[in-house]
């Protein structure tokens, strides 16, 4: 379905019974700038293929199967600026892994991630904790 929504700019699947088997065709949707997953299944593929998106600024994945994995595919992203990764297996390791890129914004409340590892990898980004 994904695939013929090209110019879709904004697509919210929260609360739905989506997996990783819908991340592939993510990437099709060129002009996305904000995705929205919470509270489903997505995980580490889905990273996978929004990184692939150049226009992507935001990343709502709070409750999902996002891991530490699936951010180093954020890595090279030139634009993401917020990311909303609440109450997943995000740990500082990934956390470290996005040095380097310009986020301005990121919740990783009730993860294993710290301030000293926001603050090492992510010097001017805003971010909540607790």
């Amino acid at each position: 379905m994904l695939n013929s929504m090209t110019n879709l700019q904004y697509l919210f699947l929260n609360e739905t019974a989506i997996t990783d088997e819908g991340g592939p065709n993510v990437a099709l949707c060129t002009n996305l700038e904000q995705v929205s997953l919470n509270d489903t299944a997505a995980g580490d593929v889905w990273m996978k293929h929004l990184a692939e998106l150049k226009l992507l600024q935001s990343i709502y994945a709070s409750g999902t199967q996002v891991s530490d994995a699936g951010l180093t595919f954020l890595a090279n992203s030139s634009s993401i600026r917020q990311l909303a990764l609440n109450d997943t297996a995000v740990s500082n390791k990934g956390i470290l892994s996005l040095n380097g890129i310009r986020l301005k914004s990121l919740n990783v409340q009730n993860t294993n991630v710290t301030g000293d590892a926001i603050k090492s990898a992510l010097p001017n980004c805003k971010y909540v904790i607790e």
